[in-house]
């Protein structure tokens, strides 16, 4: 059996750093570098696109054939690294792609959906737009939904916001949720992956 393609380090850079030019110089020579993965973590380009808040490269490689549906060594897609995130372009990017909308209610290897991700750090926008497209308030490998993670971190109205639009799943419920979650706390767990790979290191 053929040995996997690894990523080129210089295309998992490019993601890093946003340098459209480098990562369509790498895809230009080889294209089927868009959904490989590192050689450690299996973190894909499109994963280091969305971790480090990168929309343009993010479009870049949706179109030149990013599956946002691959999942790396501990089971993330890309769709669940954007909704950690506070740049709503990124996650409204890779949910209006047919295989990144279906991502909404993949879990990782906690059980954990991009819902779960969204919620432990209080970012509402990005609730928002996982249950327009669809995300379900599904427990984890624990039991806790994700409405769960956003009470016991104080997130009180979250809470409130993804059992109303799980519930009634439409723009109307949306709508009508109270505007202020409160500020995000950071999972001190979690990094922007692609860090380390990214830096050519393996």
């Amino acid at each position: 059996m053929a040995e996997p393609v690894v990523c080129d380090p210089a295309l998992l850079a490019g993601c890093k750093l946003g340098n459209v030019s480098s990562v369509m110089t790498v895809l230009a020579k080889s294209k089927e570098m868009v959904n490989t993965k590192s050689a450690t973590k299996q973190i894909l380009p499109i994963q280091v696109a969305a971790g480090f808040t990168q929309p343009e490269v993010v479009k870049v490689l949706l179109e030149n054939g990013a599956n946002a549906q691959l999942q790396d060594a501990c089971g993330l897609t890309a769709v669940h690294v954007a909704a950690a995130k506070e740049n709503l372009e990124v996650l409204q990017l890779l949910l209006s792609d047919p295989k990144g909308k279906e991502c909404a209610n993949i879990a990782d290897e906690d059980g954990s959906t991009p819902l779960h991700h969204a919620a432990y750090v209080g970012l509402k926008a990005n609730v928002e737009e996982l249950l327009k497209a669809g995300a379900q308030d599904i427990p984890d490998n624990n039991g806790k939904t994700a409405a769960t993670e956003a009470m016991e971190k104080g997130f009180d109205e979250i809470a409130q916001l993804i059992g109303a639009g799980t519930a009634a799943g439409d723009d109307e419920t949306l709508s009508q949720a109270p505007d202020d979650a409160g500020e995000a706390a950071p999972n001190e767990e979690e990094q922007a992956p692609g860090d380390e790979d990214a830096a050519g290191t393996e």
